[in-house]
């Protein structure tokens, strides 16, 4: 639960964000998926599903408000990827064929005169290739083979100069009458 204060010189007024809990949700590509919230609220509230992806922008999905059945998306419904429902006890939201664009974080966000929201994760696994894996911890290794040549190089730079001084020193500590 956060809360804030916005002060203004003529009011002072609060806002009160409260957090249900969050999910993750795993999919494949092309499967439909539906995700749930539990209405934590029993007035009249404004219900909004939004998403925040993987390149931290964030996007309007659909908003109902108070118990008023349709639905408003909103940015449009390309080939009615997205559903909006709601029940009883939950608020719904169907997306069709997913792909891994659709992967992200999904907020339903009840509004009534405090803001209430659930999240939910949304990976949808996009299967790399067995190549791409190998390619991938083969680089990593070779980075790693790198760095630890260097380090032991600079370790035996270091050993013989360190070698060289001590029979500097003793030399001329024999060589001294």
């Amino acid at each position: 639960v956060g809360l804030t204060s916005t002060e203004s010189p003529v009011r002072r007024s609060w806002i009160l964000v409260s957090v249900s809990g969050s999910h993750f949700v795993k999919v494949q590509p092309g499967e439909d998926v539906t995700l749930n919230s539990s209405i934590m609220t029993t007035a009249d509230s404004v219900k909004v599903w939004f998403r925040l992806d993987n390149r931290n922008m964030t996007n309007c999905i659909a908003i109902m408000i108070n118990k008023d059945p349709s639905v408003n998306y909103c940015e449009g419904n390309p080939n009615g990827t997205f559903k909006m429902s709601l029940t009883t006890s939950t608020v719904s939201l169907q997306i069709k064929k997913v792909n891994s664009s659709d992967s992200g974080w999904y907020f339903c966000v009840f509004y009534t005169n405090t803001f209430l929201f659930n999240v939910t994760y949304l990976h949808v696994n996009v299967a790399e290739t067995l190549d791409d894996s190998i390619k991938q911890i083969i680089g990593l290794l070779g980075g790693l083979t790198a760095l630890l040549l260097v380090i032991i190089v600079g370790l035996v730079v270091q050993n013989k100069k360190l070698q060289k001084e001590f029979l500097n020193i003793v030399t001329f500590s024999v060589n001294r009458p």
